[in-house]
Formats: C-alpha cells, sequence, structure tokens
C-alpha cells in the first residue's frame, strides 16, 4: 500500500479527526490511532499502514491539499491541484484557478495555496538547518583536531630525523644538511594549524589551550555556515515576491507584450505549469505538467479580436507541439466565431479584461504551483523569465 492509496479512504475518518483539524491535533490523533491500529493492541497491519499513511498525507501539506480537493473537502474543495486534464469542465476549472468561496476571492482575504507552500518549506529548511548546527560544529572539531594531531606527528618526525642527522654529523659533517633541511620542514610547522583564511583561525602546535581553541573556532565557523545557508534561504522570499507582483500587477494596453508574457507564465506556474521553451516569432511558450504538455499563445498590443482563422492555426501549432491543452492571451479577446471555436477545442482564452480577473483568483486560490520541489522549481522559473527579452 503506497500514500497514493488515499484516493481510496478519507484520512480524516483514519484518524477520526474534522476536517479542519490543526498540525498539532494530527500528531495527537495519530498517537492514539496507532495505539489502537497495533497488530499486539487488537489492530492488524493493514490497520496500522493506513494510519501511518493518513498521518503522512495530512502532515504534509501539498498532499492535504491534494487530498481533500479528491474528497471534496474544506476550503480545497473547488480549484484544481493537478496541472490540467483533457476533459472540458478541468479545463474550465484550471483557466478559473478558484479555490475556496467567491466572497473570499472578492475581499482578496484567502491565503495563497503556493505561498503556503513556499513558507512551509523554507520554515522546515531555517529548522533543520539550525538543528544541523551541532553536527556541523562537531564535524569542525574533528577536522581540526584531527589535522592538528598530523602536524604535530610530522613535527615530531622531523625532530627526530634532525636528531639523528646530528648524531651522525658528528662523524660525517655532510649530514648536518639533514639537519638543517629539517628545520626549514620545522619552522613552518611550529607557527602553528591555520584552519581557514585569517591568522584567527589558527592554533598553535603546542598551544596547552588547543582543545578549548578548536572547540571556540568550530563554534564560530558553524554558526557563519548557519547564517550563510539561512541567508540563501532568503533569496527564496524574493523570488516569491517577485512573482507575486508579477500576477497580481494590473495589464495595462500600454504595457509592452513580453511584460503581459512574464505576468501570464507566473499566473501558469501557480496553476502549476513549467515554461520550457520560448520561440519569440510564433508568439508561442510551450509548457509541462505533470505527465502532460501545455502552449501558451499571446498577442498584445492588438485592440482587434482574433478571427476563427487565427484560432484554427493555433489548434494546428498546438498539434504540432504535442500540447494536450492550449491558453491563449489576446488583447481585444475573439470574435463570436473564433470564441466558439476556442471553446469546442478545449483552448481556453482571455482578453486584457479577463486577464486581471483571472489572474488575481489564481493568486489567491488553492494551487500550489509544480510539483517536486518548490524552491528548485522557483529558481528555474526565474531563471526562464532571465531569458526572455527585457
Amino acid at each position: 500500500m503506497t500514500v497514493k492509496s488515499w484516493t481510496t479512504f478519507n484520512c480524516y475518518e483514519v484518524l477520526e479527526v474534522p476536517v479542519e483539524v490543526s498540525d498539532e491535533e494530527i500528531r495527537a490523533a495519530f498517537k492514539h490511532a496507532s495505539r489502537r491500529a497495533h497488530p499486539d493492541l487488537g489492530g492488524s497491519h493493514e490497520a496500522q499502514v493506513r494510519v501511518n499513511i493518513a498521518y503522512e498525507v495530512l502532515s504534509n501539506a501539498e498532499l492535504r491539499s491534494k487530498h481533500d480537493r479528491h474528497w471534496k473537502l474544506g476550503a480545497s474543495a473547488t480549484g484544481p491541484i493537478v496541472p490540467f486534464f483533457t476533459g472540458e469542465e478541468a479545463l474550465r476549472n484550471l483557466w478559473t484557478g478558484v479555490g475556496g468561496s467567491s466572497r473570499k476571492l472578492a475581499d482578496g482575504k484567502t491565503s495563497s495555496g503556493l505561498v503556503r507552500r513556499v513558507k512551509d518549506r523554507i520554515t522546515r529548511d531555517r529548522d533543520r538547518i539550525t538543528l544541523d548546527r551541532e553536527s556541523r560544529k562537531s564535524a569542525c572539531v574533528d577536522e581540526f583536531t584531527k589535522k592538528l594531531l598530523k602536524v604535530r606527528l610530522e613535527a615530531a618526525v622531523i625532530l627526530l630525523a634532525m636528531g639523528l642527522s646530528g648524531l651522525v654529523g658528528v662523524l660525517y659533517p655532510v649530514a648536518f644538511l639533514g639537519t638543517l633541511g629539517g628545520g626549514a620542514l620545522l619552522v613552518p610547522r611550529l607557527r602553528g594549524v591555520n584552519f581557514g583564511v585569517g591568522s584567527e583561525l589558527s592554533v598553535a602546535l603546542l598551544d596547552p589551550r588547543a582543545g578549548r581553541r578548536i572547540q571556540e573556532l568550530a563554534e564560530r565557523l558553524s554558526q557563519e555556515s548557519v547564517a550563510r545557508d539561512r541567508e540563501r534561504l532568503e533569496v527564496h522570499f524574493a523570488a516569491l515576491e517577485q512573482l507575486g507582483k508579477l500576477v497580481t500587477t494590473s495589464t495595462k494596453a500600454a504595457d509592452t507584450e513580453n511584460q503581459v508574457l512574464r505576468r501570464l507564465l507566473a499566473t501558469l506556474f501557480v496553476l502549476g505549469l513549467m515554461p520550457t521553451r520560448h520561440d519569440a516569432s510564433a508568439k508561442r511558450v510551450v509548457l509541462q505538467g505533470e505527465g502532460e504538455w501545455a502552449a501558451l499563445f499571446y498577442q498584445h498590443g492588438v485592440s482587434q479580436p482574433l478571427a476563427v482563422a487565427t484560432v484554427e492555426r493555433i489548434l494546428d501549432a498546438r498539434a504540432a507541439v504535442g500540447a494536450q491543452a492550449a491558453f491563449l492571451y489576446n488583447q481585444g479577446g475573439l470574435s463570436e466565431k473564433a470564441a466558439e471555436c476556442a471553446d469546442s477545442a478545449y483552448v481556453r482564452w482571455v482578453g486584457i479584461r479577463e486577464l486581471n480577473t483571472w489572474a488575481k483568483q489564481v493568486w489567491t486560490s488553492e494551487n500550489g504551483g509544480p510539483s517536486g520541489d518548490i524552491l528548485q522549481r522557483l529558481a528555474e522559473f526565474k531563471s526562464f523569465l532571465d531569458t526572455l527579452p527585457a
């Protein structure tokens, strides 16, 4: 039985908790349910596996959101979590991207699923980095201690060789050259052992406080390492803020086409679609979801509605790139016949007015972005935007 088994049973019922249960209540319910389901206490192996899966799903924000959508529970009952399907209703839901009630979307007070997912991941990484400080310190202490012992051993061997060279030199004066060579090797070792850049990270070879000094250096370096890693996490907050601005800033007729394209891609990213290829001449971007492909066609700066012939060419282009879904933006929207053609072929389209409404709804929805490592996906998305013309 795998984690995907939650599609066959309701995890809340397995743990006997309500849908609005908190993380702390989930942990407590898991402990009680584990005791009930344990084979040695009257339960069964299958029951124990179900309890474990239920806890794994409900304690993970992304899996819990998918579970709630599958079972149509709570605020996640509407709005897609998977990138897109080929059914008409599923495509319509994807295009609206609404998670939660329309009232919440109207007043803007619902939390974004993507924002929550990114913040949860950053919080987990930050806590892990903080807890890892002691292990980093221990690793530094081990490394520095071994290095100090190695240099001390080398110095002892050099001293022994110099002594032997001196004794032999009494009979054969040329042997004193060995003593001089040994001295040249010994001097840099007597200056101390350097554990980094700068004299403040060194320990004298015969320092009686070497052990304490190593502990202090290891503490300092581990703290600096933790601080650097935590600073790197802040970059993801900046990326998330940039994404939010792209999605929520209203599109105007005076905007450049590339500004509009970035907003469209950011909105589709929230829905779970990663851009992979951009053809500027064709005004087309190919995007990838979970095992399926989509194509975005865009045109800004033309206030006239698109004709049906244009939509038909887009359908041919969609087939040429192997996309299962197509999204179309035109500043002036579509003519009546073109809209009918697009709708019948599952091409979801928006004009400038629809885009401003739809994008803000997507941002405040429960959609959590592409699957996988969300911080890596954010970085990949930013890299893709950097390849687009300014």
